[in-house]
């Protein structure tokens, strides 16, 4: 069961690298910066994520990043998603989970929570995410 919004946010992606493939498939990794809320606080995420596209054009993303609130509270995330590409701009949808970790006491609800994840990326790089807790 899904539970409250955890995270949202708005960013861009910064910067592609192209992979070596693994025999089959096309491998990328992605940075992107955003800035948002989490748990009703202000915070910027940096985030890294490696996409492997798949021979029916699906997107397989596997990743991590740093959230850092305005107060310098910090928490960590692992997440996994598919996605597809959406129209002939070619901008991605994903879905996915993620999991956090933190030391902080005022984002101590993110520890070992899982989170479902809901993002997309337009064909300029902007991105929008949106994570609740999965119950």
């Amino acid at each position: 069961m899904l539970g409250d919004v955890l995270a949202e946010g708005r960013g861009q992606v910064l910067a592609t690298r192209v992979l070596p493939s693994d025999g089959k498939r096309a491998r990328m990794e992605v940075s992107a910066e955003a800035t948002g809320k989490v748990l009703g606080m202000e915070a910027h995420e940096h985030l890294t994520y490696q996409v492997t596209l798949t021979d029916d054009a699906t997107l397989t993303c596997c990743g991590q990043g740093v959230i850092v609130t305005n107060e310098g509270d910090t928490a960590t995330f692992n997440a996994e998603a598919v996605g597809h590409f959406v129209g002939p701009s070619r901008g991605t949808t994903l879905r996915g989970a993620a999991y956090f970790e933190t030391g902080s006491e005022r984002l101590s609800r993110l520890k070992g929570t899982m989170g479902v994840v809901e993002a997309s990326i337009d064909e300029s790089g902007k991105t929008e995410a949106k994570v609740w807790e999965w119950k």
